[in-house]
């Protein structure tokens, strides 16, 4: 089958994949959605409402890949046909590690509960390697891999201009424009040519969404719908659904769901599809998608703008620890091989993971030196790679108490703790509609989002595992209806999901599934600020340099005073040197005159008479006492 997908650049709306089958097979039966995402900046959203009707582009979203549940026995068939090894690692969330990811009910039957809100924060799904990788050898070529070719394209239209005050009655030229039809632009990489080509040789952008990374993302949004929407099959209880319809346009307020990504097209196009998925339209309707400034955004840890983030990861690299993790014999023996048999000369952890993970999860050739994996922890060398340089890329994530996780997704905590709080004003879903607080909050990021957020929590949160493709973390908050007693003072609760697993327990402070809601209120309320304290601890302004600055002027008068006294010195030294000479000898230093011999010899050049040596001795010391 072929996929066509829209992908539009900031500001964009996008279109969803249409699935066709080839001309000799039946087509797949399927149900028509439409829907428009806008990309809205989050902190210009308000000053550029007003223009966005004229410099925002929107699309048509044409989907015939999802049902009114998301199931499709054939299309899947034609997905699971993607992967041809017999196993791969967690990491490729294949289709039937997906359907392991579904979210579970709750087990306790003494707490009754009422759910008010879903957080859920996901990484992206499968993409093409983030960077112009040299993987090892022969990589780029397109025997090896190099090639990589896309369906996934882009499909742009300029927005109607809104007819102005004059012309409201639908007259004019303004008027002319409706109830026609509008162009869609489809922006295909495909304009060069040899010997010049794109980064990846073919069609697909670096760090693209593909095919496989779609249906992702359809699963994960099928999970959300199953669990939280009226009429989920996967979980029928009453007090879990927080959305009484799969219609999006039936939401019991328009603010009850918040959508949110950083500007690249595979977080993007990610949550979108997440969300279609999740919903259904019966016609065009414009979302809101919330994003900013890639490199101002702040859903990774962002050295950019908080420098003391790298100074934290350099701690952590010079410690101890991680010098003994990274120069242990099992160090020692991965580095070798990796140079010497995978013939690879990379020496970044994330390109190591990327290059072998692209390459697997997509079937493309790899060198046979690491084409042995078996299974999950096996001793295969692609298995001690992906281990190992996991621990190495996000060391600094665990370090000094996960100092730098903290300090870095503090803002994006910040984000999740708000409507966090907010639920707590609640007991019921007429409350939170009451309040105007959202009941579904998603967040679409990377794996340098989910693994720092986890790693935030505590030691035991994260199991120190690069997060997968389409991984999702979700936070329920609940209000407690009926409990025993002593338990859940704040009359609320949390409960932790990540990849279909409860992981509430594991955190400091609880012991089941269920926890009441302060304690993760209060654990993350140290760090989860936007104006956090990032300066560098090398001081840079005029204040914070004064003690240094001091300090050097009294070490320059120190060397001064010392080479004074030290140049004095000399100078006597010399000068003794000179009288001393002249006194043993008769004749000053680098001067042979007759004068001086005749001296030396005893005579007067005057008279000619011998003169007493005595006598010359005493006037040379007093002239030597003299220079002295």
């Amino acid at each position: 089958f072929s996929c066509v997908t829209t992908v539009v650049d900031h500001p964009c709306t996008w279109q969803w994949p249409i699935i066709s089958s080839p001309s000799h097979q039946q087509p797949i039966e399927t149900k028509t959605k439409f829907g428009l995402f806008s990309c809205i900046s989050v902190d210009l959203f308000k000053a550029s409402f007003n223009m966005m009707s004229l410099v925002f582009t929107t699309v048509a979203i044409s989907i015939s890949f999802l049902g009114a549940s998301a199931e499709i026995p054939n299309g899947q068939q034609q997905l699971h046909a993607m992967y041809t090894q017999p196993n791969y690692p967690k990491y490729c969330s294949i289709p039937s590690e997906m359907e392991n990811r579904s979210i579970p009910e709750i087990n306790s039957t003494e707490v009754k509960t009422q759910l008010l809100q879903v957080s859920a924060i996901i990484r992206h799904g499968a993409r093409t390697p983030y960077r112009p990788h040299s993987c090892w050898e022969n990589y780029g070529t397109a025997s090896h891999g190099g090639k990589w070719d896309c369906s996934l394209t882009a499909l742009m239209s300029p927005t109607r201009q809104p007819p102005s005050s004059s012309s409201e009655s639908g007259s004019g030229s303004d008027g002319e424009t409706q109830g026609k039809g509008m162009f869609l632009f489809e922006k295909v990489y495909d304009a060069l040519q040899p010997p010049v080509g794109n980064y990846l040789n073919g069609t697909c952008l670096l760090g693209q969404l593909i095919e496989q990374g779609y249906s992702m993302e359809v699963t994960n949004g099928r999970h959300l719908r199953n669990a939280y929407v009226a009429g989920g099959v996967s979980n029928a209880r009453h007090n879990m659904q927080i959305f009484d319809s799969y219609e999006y346009e039936s939401r019991p307020y328009k603010d009850s769901t918040y959508f949110r990504g950083d500007d690249e097209q595979r977080t993007l196009m990610s949550g979108q599809i997440l969300v279609d998925s999740l919903f259904d339209v019966q016609a065009d309707t414009i979302v809101k998608f919330h994003t900013a400034d890639r490199p101002r955004d702040v859903l990774t840890p962002n050295g950019n703008i908080c420098p003391r983030l790298d100074e934290l990861k350099e701690e952590a690299h010079a410690s101890q620890e991680f010098k003994e993790l990274n120069t242990s014999l099992d160090a020692k023996e991965i580095y070798s091989y990796l140079l010497n048999d995978v013939k690879s000369t990379l020496d970044d952890p994330g390109d190591v993971v990327d290059c072998m993970m692209t390459s697997y999860c997509t079937d493309r050739p790899m060198p046979e030196a690491i084409s042995n994996f078996v299974a999950e922890e096996d001793d295969s060398w692609l298995s001690r790679f992906y281990n190992f340089f996991t621990k190495i890329y996000t060391f600094h994530y665990r370090y000094n108490d996960s100092a730098h996780a903290k300090l870095g997704m503090g803002p994006l905590w910040a984000e999740i703790k708000t409507p966090l709080e907010q639920s707590k004003r609640c007991h019921t879903l007429e409350d939170m509609k009451d309040w105007n607080i959202p009941r579904l909050v998603l967040f679409s990021g990377h794996d340098t989002t989910i693994m720092p957020l986890l790693a935030s929590l505590g030691d035991d949160l994260w199991d120190w595992k690069w997060a997968p493709y389409a991984s999702m973390l979700i936070i329920e908050s609940h209000a407690i209806v009926q409990r025993p007693e002593a338990k859940f003072p704040s009359d609320h609760a949390f409960r932790l999901i990540y990849n279909g697993e409860v992981i509430t327990q594991r955190m400091e402070g609880c012991d089941s599934e269920l926890c009441d809601l302060d304690v993760l209120l209060n654990y993350i309320e140290p760090f989860a600020i936007r104006d956090r304290n990032c300066s560098s601890t090398f001081p840079t302004d005029a204040v914070a340099l004064e003690p240094i600055l001091d300090k050097l002027a009294k070490v320059a008068t120190t060397e001064v005073n010392a080479s004074y006294t030290i140049g004095v010195a000399l100078l006597c030294c010399v000068l003794s040197s000179i009288v001393t000479f002249t006194c043993v000898t008769g004749r000053l230093p680098l001067f042979g005159s007759q004068c001086c011999r005749e001296k030396y010899n005893g005579l007067s050049p005057a008279s000619g008479k011998q003169t007493d040596i005595t006598e010359i001795q005493v006037k040379l010391t007093k002239e030597e006492n003299e220079l002295i």
